[in-house]
């Protein structure tokens, strides 16, 4: 697990992040830093932080991914900068009032304390320090992941529910997270046919019609029905993945149209709770914003486009099914 450090804490009555100075990086990567910086400040609540400037650079003192030192933050480029940002944020909305100070970061900062970051004690030797390092581990995530994970999905630690619903309602607090998209179970198609373990389903550039690869070989179906056709020679078109930054999510795969919706299956890295299951987030252009579809995914999910929609696919046994996300 990556060491990141708070060197002091200062200030009050802040200028828009948006303003904020960064130095070094290239500019793609100013570019997402802005973004991240922007994003938070709505998130969190405008004003609640004052920061002056954010340096990118190849090495940090100590070997540290990230440090706050006043009211600069610095960065090492090697590190994950944006997720590291939003760490040291964290402890800038968090540290000066000591928000932390509760019983519930008490007993995460035991546990990580004694674990996974045992070997730092010497870097943060005091309570508040352990809290508060512990409090910015989880909330680096960001909200849209964090707001995901209210909901629990089988085998995920309730204790992560806990402090994700803790940190929307403390740290972003500002964050409106678009309503649920709930898929209709009516809407699922049924494939005409036995499937294998390693099917899979994919879009044609022939309206209406999807093929399911079986065996190696590509087997074509109506996309409304399910129903086999015969088009020999069908073959899956490519999937666009055009779509907007997924914050804080580690997308395992996506597919976006141009100017059009999107959709990823994504899970979340909750530092001492691992990865946690995969979930459905979508984007929906007329909302501009992603959210989170109400379901646990298991391996074999996956998502591809036909017909100017997305569409999520699966199996339940030797059954594939599918069912559009957006369209």
């Amino acid at each position: 697990m990556r060491i990141l450090a708070v060197v002091g804490l200062a200030g009050c009555g802040a200028a828009p992040l948006g303003e904020v100075e960064i130095e070094g990086g290239s500019l793609a990567l100013q570019a997402q830093l802005r973004a991240e910086l922007v994003a938070f400040d709505q998130d969190v609540g405008p004003g609640r932080i004052d920061l002056r400037a954010v340096h990118v650079t190849n090495a940090v003192n100590g070997g540290h991914a990230g440090q706050l030192r006043s009211n600069e933050v610095w960065i090492d480029v090697h590190s994950g900068p944006v997720r590291v940002l939003r760490h040291e944020l964290c402890h800038r909305v968090s540290s000066p009032d000591d928000l932390a100070q509760v019983p519930l970061w008490e007993e995460v900062a035991a546990q990580l304390f004694g674990s996974d970051l045992a070997h730092a004690i010497d870097v943060y030797p005091t309570a508040h320090a352990q809290r508060e390092e512990a409090m910015a581990q989880f909330c680096e995530a960001g909200p849209v992941a964090l707001s995901a994970l209210r909901d629990l999905c089988p085998g995920e630690d309730p204790l992560a529910a806990e402090l994700a619903d803790w940190l929307m309602r403390t740290i972003y607090q500002n964050y409106e997270a678009p309503p649920l998209l709930a898929l209709d179970p009516a809407e699922a198609v049924t494939f005409d046919g036995w499937v294998t373990i390693d099917s899979t389903v994919a879009g044609t550039t022939a309206d209406g019609l999807v093929v399911v690869g079986l065996d190696g070989a590509w087997r074509a179906a109506s996309l409304q029905t399910g129903q086999r056709v015969d088009a020999d020679g069908l073959r899956p078109a490519p999937d666009p993945d055009e779509a907007p930054t997924l914050r804080g999510v580690e997308r395992r795969s996506g597919v976006g149209l141009p100017g059009g919706p999107a959709a990823a299956v994504g899970t979340v890295d909750l530092n001492h709770f691992g990865a946690s299951a995969r979930r459905l987030f979508a984007y929906d252009p007329a909302v501009g914003a992603w959210t989170t579809v109400p379901q646990c995914l298991d391996a074999s999910a996956q998502l591809f486009s036909a017909d100017g929609g997305v569409w999520t696919a699966w199996r339940e046994g030797e059954v594939q099914r599918w069912q559009p996300v957006l369209r």
